[in-house]
């Protein structure tokens, strides 16, 4: 009989790894300077079912917890303590009691009491990350209704749900399998499953009733504590494995570093992918680790079956100068307004919780600051932070970033000897952080075509075949750089015309068409050691009209919305000029049809 009694506390003695119970001597003097507070906690404690002799063990062992241990007293110990002053229901000492309370708190919430919950403050964060990487819709909703997590959570960690679930047996099943899964933050996971069961429940209710419903869930049976369990185990095992090995390497109780941690976590825009990561994804047949027998962390877990796509999210000058092998390319655009962040979000609709998506940055990216002001939702964020939101609010779940940007993918792949892909040394910004800028790549690849095709050019306007040749040759080999990076492209030659003295000037321009941008520049000429440059740049969408005077030089003129300016100019050769009208509008129409 005694051993049925007791098949509880000898479970709990094995799971909490106790080798012996030790002869706790209690002392009756309740002088603790929050002693009152204590009183008034423990007359609330489970009123229901604890009876007045169940209540004084309560305060004795709460009031010796705290002086052995020499830590305040703080609300929501007695949540926890009252579970196993119930066991002694059971047949189990007082002095069993405590030491399976004693345990419990080393094993599961380890020094969570008196630190000034900097491990809550840690807690907090990460769980608002795993939120945000798996439930994106919840996330997005708590946001924009300012519901901060902590409002409904804090309970649920302190207590470990203790607080808000009223059947015990389900309580000690929850704190059976957070002592068998051996990890600190597991109790996160838990909290996001809660919440991805009942969030049809929290969706429906009325903007008022949401604090109510927040603070109100609970988990009523067994039956739903196992489906929770599952989603939680489902949630940590579905990401990126550096992700999960970052994650694991957290010990948000360790008091030492949980400032750097809380430092490191808040600077986080969203869960990041270590570079080794994304480079055995990108390179899956090379060994790329130095460990000797492939048998570290990263080896093993290089074959995760996860699908991760890495979208590189740079400027497209950056791009031009090397990327990184199985990457998505999408160009940023000079002017960045929230329905082009839309657009590209809309491209992958169709995988949506199906994928896991990497963003891969850079500081020239996260530092863009030509916003479109007239289409903008978020004018204080920068342009990297309003994709992630793009994508929160369009419900997509599982992204991340890349860690520490292309900067970091490309010290790695140079670490390694990797070879990015078309990868440009003179004119890539990490190799040679003091030489070429974004403008001036441009510049100076307009150069190179200028020498090497146009040196020879006349500097009278001439129609000559020579000067059609060489444009001809100047186009088709600017369109075979600029397309890799951008299929829409198109390179023209041209020459400016004053309407008013009838006159084409001498200088010669160039035409860049983009997918949504037209830009035009001088040609610069190294005979004359003179470098090329952006003189103006329109949105295409921008633009009312082309009209053509037909005259042998077949002149264009343009007219964008905005601009009082009439920009004229004469196509080389002028048999390109119908190609020219035909691409831009072919563009505009595309552009129109998407607005």
């Amino acid at each position: 009989m005694e051993s049925t009694k007791n098949r509880r506390f000898d479970i709990w003695k094995d799971l909490l790894q106790i080798t012996e119970i030790r002869n706790v001597g209690f002392s009756q003097n309740f002088d603790l300077p929050n002693q009152q507070v204590i009183k008034l906690d423990v007359e609330r404690t489970r009123t229901t079912i604890l009876t007045e002799q169940e209540k004084g063990y309560l305060e004795i062992l709460l009031t010796h917890y705290c002086k052995a241990k020499n830590t305040p007293y703080t609300q929501g110990m007695n949540e926890i303590m009252v579970l196993f002053v119930l066991m002694i229901r059971e047949g189990i000492s007082l002095q069993q009691a405590y030491c399976l309370f004693e345990s419990f708190i080393q094993q599961v919430l380890p020094k969570m009491f008196g630190t000034d919950f900097k491990p809550l403050h840690a807690l907090f964060i990460i769980f608002k990350l795993l939120l945000r990487y798996h439930e994106p819709v919840l996330s997005s909703y708590f946001h924009t209704h300012g519901i901060s997590p902590e409002l409904f959570s804090t309970c649920w960690f302190i207590t470990v749900f203790s607080s808000k679930i009223n059947d015990i047996e389900i309580i000690y099943k929850l704190w059976e399998t957070l002592i068998k899964e051996k990890d600190y933050i597991f109790v996160a996971y838990i909290a996001v499953a809660l919440l991805t069961y009942s969030k049809n429940h929290i969706l429906a209710q009325e903007e008022i009733s949401i604090p109510q419903t927040l603070s109100q869930l609970s988990i009523h049976s067994m039956q739903e504590l196992t489906e929770i369990l599952k989603i939680a185990s489902r949630i940590k095992s579905n990401m990126p494995y550096s992700i999960k090995i970052k994650l694991n390497q957290i010990n948000i109780y360790n008091i030492d570093h949980v400032d750097s941690y809380i430092s490191s976590l808040e600077k986080d825009l969203c869960f990041t992918v270590h570079p080794r990561e994304i480079m055995h994804r990108a390179y899956p047949e090379m060994s790329i680790c130095n460990c000797k027998h492939n048998d570290c962390a990263w080896c093993i877990n290089k074959t995760n079956d996860i699908p991760l796509f890495l979208i590189d999210f740079r400027t497209e000058n950056e791009q031009q100068a090397g990327t990184v092998p199985n990457s998505i390319v999408v160009s940023v655009p000079f002017f960045v307004s929230d329905e082009n962040l839309q657009q590209i979000v809309d491209q992958y609709e169709k995988m949506k919780e199906i994928f896991h998506f990497c963003i891969l940055s850079s500081e020239e990216t996260i530092a863009n600051t030509n916003y479109d002001e007239m289409n903008q939702e978020n004018p204080d964020l920068n342009t990297l932070e309003r994709l992630l939101i793009c994508f929160e609010k369009n419900g997509f779940s599982h992204i991340s970033l890349a860690e520490g940007g292309f900067e970091k993918c490309h010290e790695f792949a140079m670490h390694y000897k990797l070879q990015l892909e078309n990868h440009q040394e003179e004119y890539c910004l990490v190799c040679t952080p003091d030489g070429p800028n974004i403008a001036s790549l441009m510049k100076s690849k307009l150069k190179k075509f200028r020498s090497s095709m146009l040196g020879t050019m006349r500097r009278t306007f001439s129609l000559d075949s020579n000067l059609e040749k060489l444009a001809l040759e100047a186009k088709l080999q600017s369109e075979n750089n600029l397309q890799k990076s951008d299929p829409a492209s198109s390179f023209f030659i041209s020459k400016k015309y004053d309407k008013n003295s009838n006159t084409i000037y001498d200088e010669n321009y160039f035409f860049y068409l983009k997918s949504q941008y037209l830009t035009i520049g001088i040609l610069g000429d190294p005979e004359l050691s003179t470098d090329s440059r952006v003189t103006e740049e329109f949105k295409i969408i921008d633009l009312l009209k082309i009209t053509s005077i037909n005259s042998t030089q077949k002149i264009l003129t343009f007219y964008f919305s905005g601009s009082k300016k009439v920009h004229c100019y004469v196509i080389i050769p002028n048999s390109l000029t119908r190609s020219f009208i035909d691409q831009i509008k072919k563009q505009f129409l595309v552009l129109k049809k998407k607005k």
